[in-house]
């Protein structure tokens, strides 16, 4: 179930890639002297870089079958690209499932082998053959849902984040409480209290966004006042791709 170092390192780019833009429409939302045309007009012109050239344009992905592709989309085009193949993969949910129902069925077929011997109709010998033959799959079929759900839990919880969310939760506290602490009529207060918003706690938050959610993002909404518009902020602890996996093959 652990995914290959090369799609990590696809889905770890298109991260960081939607994170830099996202981090910047929000720059331009939050602009105060921008009209809500102006924010718009900017937000459509937005473009990340590429990696390799540093040229405007940013990024392409793109999804061809089972590969995934990252190219730059500058104008004029470099030679940087990152093709994946993903392999075949099924929504995880979908998966446990069907799992968890083979399961089922696996388990009522033994009752049902334990009912034919106690009742006669059949021999213990062919109890224990069937049995010999059930008890392998269904330890299998039973390991593999056991997987699936820790897998699920994992990625809808982000647990594996959680010991870091909660160093940078505390750091954040600290740092808070040393602004709070802060003699605003000392002489250079300002630009220290400045400095330690700048430089520790906006980088503490965005990490914190970052370990909690998978995706963030801001759009424009109309409001019930059809001459006013609202920014909405969207924040998903996981996304769709994340919840895909490798499919099992098939049975022979």
């Amino acid at each position: 179930m652990a995914e290959s170092p090369d799609l990590l390192k696809y889905y770890r780019l298109k991260a960081g890639y939607e994170d830099k833009l996202a981090k910047k429409k929000r720059a331009i939302m939050a602009d105060r002297t921008l009209s809500q045309e102006e924010k718009r007009r900017r937000v459509a012109r937005l473009t990340g870089r590429c990696p390799q050239c540093k040229q405007p344009g940013g990024l392409r992905f793109t999804r061809k079958g089972t590969q995934l592709v990252a190219a730059c989309a500058a104008s004029p085009q470099c030679d940087f690209t990152l093709t994946v193949d993903r392999g075949n993969e099924e929504n995880i949910r979908r998966l446990e499932a069907g799992v968890a129902g083979e399961v089922k069925r696996l388990e009522s077929d033994v009752i049902r082998t334990k009912l034919d011997l106690l009742f006669g109709y059949s021999s213990q010998a062919e109890a224990v053959a069937h049995f010999d033959g059930l008890r392998p799959r269904l330890k299998t079929v039973g390991d593999r849902l056991e997987e699936l759900r820790r897998r699920y839990w994992r990625t809808v919880t982000r647990s594996g984040d959680q010991p870091a969310l909660k160093t940078a939760r505390a750091d954040l506290a600290v740092s808070r409480a040393q602004l709070a602490s802060m003699d605003p009529e000392a002489a250079g207060a300002a630009r220290t209290a400045a400095a330690v918003y700048v430089d520790t706690i906006r980088p503490l938050v965005e990490k914190i966004r970052r370990l909690k959610y998978a995706r963030s993002a801001v759009h424009v909404e109309q409001s019930e006042d059809p001459a006013e518009e609202v920014d909405v902020l969207e924040l998903e602890p996981y996304t769709l791709d994340q919840l895909m996996v490798p499919s099992p093959p098939e049975d022979d």
